[in-house]
C-alpha cells in the first residue's frame, strides 16, 4: 500500500536525517522521541472536504506500520484532533469520530494527540467556548475510560497544542487584547496537565517565536512571543522584544520543586502547590470571568516560621496583560495574610519562604476507577 510505503519514507527520514541519538558520532540534529503523523487532519479532510474519518484513521495505521518497519523507538500518535467537541450533536461527534479513531487505530497508536483551546469567541454559533476545568477534565475521562474497556489499559496523552484563540480578532495586527487571550489559559490548563503526571507525555503552551513564515513578517500571526517594536502604539523600531505572553514565563519562572496536596472547596478557584528546599509555592487560579478572591489556610504547618511572602498576579489591567510582584517581609508580630484577591481569569502564585527546609513527611496514593460500561449518550424524549 502506497501509505505503508509512506510510513516507511517517514522512518527513514527520521533515522537519516535526525542522528544524534546517543548511538554514534553527531551527525545531525537531535533525533526526535515523538511523531504526530497529521496535525488536524479531519477539519480540512472532512469538516471542508467531506471526506470520510474512517480514511484518516487507516491512513494512520498503515503510515504506523511502515515507520515501525525501519524504526521501533519513536513513539508514534494521532490523530491530533484540533476540536474534540465530543458531546455535539447529541454525542454522535464522539461516536463518529474519537470513538471511531480507539477503535480503528487504538492499538497502532503510543499515544492519542489532542488540542484544548479556550475561545473568545468560537465560529460554529459557539460564541464563548472554554476547555479549561471541567470540560478538559471530560474529555479526558471519556477518552480514558473508553481506553480502558477497549484496549485494556490507559495510554498517555500528548498536548502538543493549548492555549485560547478568538476567531473575531486573531487575524488583525497584534494588539496587547489578543496576547491576554492567548495566554490567560495557559496557567490553568498546565495546572491540569501537571495533575496527570502519568498520563501527559507533553504539554506546549500554543506560542510560536516570530512565525515569519507566515507572511507580512509575522506581524498577522496572533500566537507570536517575539513581535517588532513598532506594532506597538507609541514605540518605534524594527527590532524583535517579547510579546506580553512572556509574562506567562515571568509568573512561573521560580517554582520548582514536589508537588504537595493542596485542596479548595471554590469549583472556580484552581489550586496546586509545590515544595522546593525552605520554599513552598501555591498556585491559584481563577475560572471566572470577574474577580474573585481566596481564603489562604496552611494547615498542620511545622514548627518552622515564615520569613518573607512573594505575591506574582497575572491579570488584565488597563487595557494589557499585567504581572504584579509583591514582597512582606513577616516579622514576629506580623501575621500571614488569610485572603487574596484575584482577577477575572488571572492566576496569581505565592512564594512562601520558611526558616529551614520543609520536611515532606507522608505521601498521598491516588487512585482513577473506570466504569465498566460506556454510554454517553442521552435519552431522547
Amino acid at each position: 500500500c502506497v501509505w505503508w510505503v509512506g510510513g516507511q519514507y517517514m522512518g527513514h527520514f527520521v533515522n537519516e536525517f535526525y542522528r544524534n541519538d546517543n548511538q554514534g558520532p553527531n551527525k545531525g540534529p537531535a533525533r526526535p522521541q515523538y511523531l504526530e503523523i497529521l496535525n488536524e487532519p479531519l477539519y480540512e479532510l472532512v469538516d471542508v472536504h467531506h471526506g470520510k474519518p474512517i480514511d484518516t484513521f487507516i491512513f494512520h495505521n498503515e503510515v504506523a506500520q511502515g515507520i515501525r518497519k525501519v524504526n521501533t523507538s519513536i513513539k508514534i500518535g494521532g490523530y491530533t484532533t484540533a476540536f474534540p467537541w465530543f458531546d455535539d450533536n447529541n454525542f454522535n461527534r464522539w461516536d463518529e469520530r474519537m470513538k471511531l479513531f480507539l477503535d480503528t487505530s487504538g492499538e497502532y497508536m503510543d499515544y492519542f494527540s489532542i488540542h484544548l483551546y479556550d475561545f473568545g469567541y468560537l465560529n460554529r454559533d459557539k460564541g464563548v467556548a472554554n476547555f479549561k476545568g471541567a470540560r478538559i477534565e471530560a474529555t479526558m475521562d471519556m477518552m480514558e475510560q473508553y481506553e480502558k474497556l477497549k484496549l485494556g489499559k490507559v495510554k498517555p496523552f500528548m498536548i502538543s497544542e493549548y492555549g485560547g484563540r478568538d476567531h473575531k480578532t486573531e487575524a488583525t495586527p497584534w494588539t496587547a487584547i489578543n496576547d491576554w487571550q492567548t495566554m490567560k489559559s495557559f496557567s490553568p490548563m498546565m495546572m491540569q496537565f501537571m495533575a496527570k503526571p502519568n498520563l501527559i507525555l507533553k504539554a506546549i503552551p500554543f506560542s510560536l517565536a516570530k512565525a515569519e513564515w507566515s507572511g507580512n513578517e509575522g506581524r498577522d500571526y496572533a500566537w507570536r512571543l517575539l513581535r517588532h517594536n513598532d506594532e506597538k502604539t507609541g514605540e518605534s523600531g524594527d527590532e524583535y522584544v517579547f510579546t506580553d505572553i512572556i509574562k506567562f514565563y515571568q509568573l512561573w519562572s521560580d517554582v520548582n520543586g514536589t508537588r504537595v496536596n493542596t485542596e479548595s472547596n471554590e469549583a472556580d478557584l484552581l489550586v496546586d502547590s509545590y515544595v522546593n528546599n525552605n520554599k513552598a509555592y501555591v498556585i491559584i487560579s481563577n475560572l471566572e470571568t470577574s474577580a474573585n478572591s481566596a481564603l489562604l489556610n496552611l494547615i498542620e504547618l511545622p514548627s518552622n516560621p515564615i520569613n518573607n511572602i512573594k505575591i506574582k498576579h497575572l491579570h488584565f489591567a488597563n487595557g494589557e496583560p499585567t504581572l504584579t510582584t509583591t514582597s512582606q517581609n513577616i516579622g514576629v508580630k506580623n501575621e500571614l495574610p488569610k485572603s487574596i484577591n484575584i482577577g477575572a481569569e488571572a492566576t496569581v502564585i505565592i512564594e512562601y519562604t520558611f526558616s529551614d527546609n520543609i520536611k515532606i513527611i507522608a505521601e498521598s496514593d491516588e487512585h482513577k476507577y473506570y466504569a465498566t460500561t460506556h454510554h454517553p449518550k442521552h435519552t431522547q424524549h
